[in-house]
């Protein structure tokens, strides 16, 4: 007899079972094969080492590294403090009183101070929530084009995603902590002079009182967890590796070769870096020509943050290493590519290839001091642009992108504006002129005149005026959406919806409310305010 036969038939009470088991594992097998898409499929990381690359690694040249371990428990470590300073603006809102002027006075400066720093810590903390990113790379598509009669592929639209901000932020949160410290410790200083000394408890040496010292408490602990909030995403991620410097020469800095550069040695690596100042310039210059920013303002701040939470998801590390290697140099507002020549950027010659971004993503995990590259793939966006947009065409009658927006911005307020006819000849529509009569005439009056010819007059007074010929300023949209005494040079798109004029609007309205509410609580503490109402009364019994 065959021996597998002799098996067999030795065996043969386990072949119900065997069977019944590989019919199990086939249908498992099926079911996970059915019910992995291609989305879920897994993305692998490969390591990059000097065994892969050679002597040197050439990433380190142009590259944009995240620390991803370190950047997982910084999104935790923001997440408390933004908890503890939210909470404390909250808290803040119960302890206010009203009891006297004075208390009036204070409550309502310390009112201003808090929201003003929470204003400015949410502006912060707002790039760290990337939702609206992820939102616009799936509704935004690649500036492709042709050049030479060849098709390019650009895959940019992370790039016209991201957040620009203009340079000196930095320096204005260091003067905002500095101003806001000096005046606490003034304030301190008062409530420790009025505890220690006998001081007669009227006037401003109420300031000693528990009601006062618990508001200035609140105050200075919110003030603290916004500095340390403020060091801890500077540090974090606006930051460029140093040069090491050696012997033989320069060489980009290697944290696995090198170890941690001075600077970070005391709480370690940063969660994000670039490894060359010119990795960084080359970013925000695309970014820039990208989303149309290349105007005569300098807007090159670069929020690295969304990039790297961005990548923290598989799929997103693999489009965002294509968009930096492969992205070229394109300008939305000519709707052609550029070339960098040595004085000024200036359009593609017809031979010419486009010149790409060039810089390397690549992943630093601290544990094993390895680099991890994920794969270079691109998903295609599922949007397309119906015909030309508005300005590419080179025909002088088409109208220009910022009167178009603003022309449609003032559609829904026709009706308004046909109703409302007799308001079409006050002064509110002289726009700046009339500006002064209106912040003349001041109190309520001077209020209501500003809201109504804000909501009604002045953008139906603009509205019939816009055309294609016509340049509107952003100055000029800042006055009709009531903003005059707030009114600045803007790009000419400055209001591009309905809802940006709606809420500079409300903006405005709000300044005003604190303008006059200021100056309504500085009358009352005036001495002779009260000594006219001494005297009113005093006439009034009189009587």
């Amino acid at each position: 007899m065959d021996p597998c036969q002799e098996l067999r038939q030795k065996h043969r009470h386990w072949i119900p079972v065997t069977s019944c088991l590989a019919g199990r594992i086939s249908i498992g097998d099926r079911r996970s094969a059915s019910l992995l898409s291609e989305d879920d499929k897994v993305v692998r990381l490969r390591r990059v080492s000097k065994e892969v690359t050679g002597k040197e690694i050439s990433f380190l040249s142009r590259g944009f590294v995240v620390n991803f371990r370190r950047l997982m428990e910084l999104q935790k470590v923001f997440a408390i403090i933004h908890e503890l300073i939210k909470s404390t603006a909250i808290a803040a809102l119960t302890l206010v009183l009203a009891g006297d002027v004075w208390q009036l006075g204070y409550s309502v400066m310390f009112v201003a101070i808090l929201f003003l720093i929470y204003a400015f810590h949410a502006a912060h903390y707002d790039t760290m929530d990337i939702s609206d990113y992820r939102h616009l790379v799936d509704l935004l598509e690649d500036d492709n084009g042709i050049c030479g009669g060849r098709s390019i592929e650009n895959p940019n639209r992370l790039l016209k995603a991201l957040s620009l901000a203009r340079t000196g932020r930095r320096r204005r949160a260091v003067v905002i902590i500095l101003l806001f410290g000096m005046l606490c410790s003034g304030m301190w200083t008062l409530v420790g002079y009025s505890w220690t000394m006998e001081l007669e408890d009227t006037g401003i040496w109420q300031i000693g009182g528990e009601f006062y010292a618990t508001l200035l408490l609140v105050g200075t602990l919110m003030l603290i967890f916004h500095a340390a909030f403020e060091w801890l995403y500077w540090r974090e991620t606006q930051c460029v590796m140093p040069v090491y410097r050696s012997k033989t020469g320069s060489e980009p800095w290697d944290p696995s070769v090198h170890g941690t550069p001075r600077r970070f040695r005391w709480f370690g690596l940063p969660s994000m870096w670039f490894t060359s100042n010119q990795a960084y310039a080359d970013l925000s210059l695309w970014i820039q020509h990208a989303k149309g920013n290349d105007g005569a303002r300098k807007v090159n701040k670069v929020f690295p943050e969304e990039m790297a939470l961005f990548s923290l998801n598989a799929t997103g590390a693999c489009q965002l290493r294509k968009t930096l290697k492969s992205a070229k140099l394109y300008s939305v507002h000519r709707g052609s590519f550029l070339s960098r020549a040595k004085t000024a950027l200036g359009d593609l010659p017809r031979a010419s290839d486009p010149e790409e971004l060039c810089v390397d993503f690549v992943f630093f995990d601290t544990q094993s001091r390895e680099y991890l590259q994920p794969e270079e793939e691109y998903k295609e966006t599922q949007v397309h642009a119906l015909g030309p947009a508005l300005g590419s065409s080179d025909s002088p009658n088409q109208p220009d992108r910022s009167v178009a927006m603003f022309v449609q911005c003032h559609l829904g307020l026709e009706p308004v504006a046909s109703a409302m006819a007799g308001l079409s000849d006050w002064p509110g529509c002289s726009l700046e002129p009339s500006f002064a009569q209106i912040q003349a005439t001041g109190g309520s009056t001077g209020i209501v005149l500003l809201v109504l010819a804000a909501v009604f007059a002045a953008p139906a007074f603009l509205a019939p005026r816009t055309g294609p010929n016509v340049e509107v300023d952003g100055r000029v949209a800042a006055i009709a959406a009531g903003l005059a005494p707030l009114a600045v040079q803007q790009p000419a798109h400055a209001y591009d919806s309905v809802v940006a004029m709606l809420q500079s609007w409300l903006v405005g309205g709000i300044s005003l409310v604190l303008i006059y509410g200021a100056a309504f609580v500085a009358a009352l503490a005036n001495p002779l305010t009260k000594r006219r109402m001494e005297v009113k009364a005093e006439v009034d019994s009189m009587k």
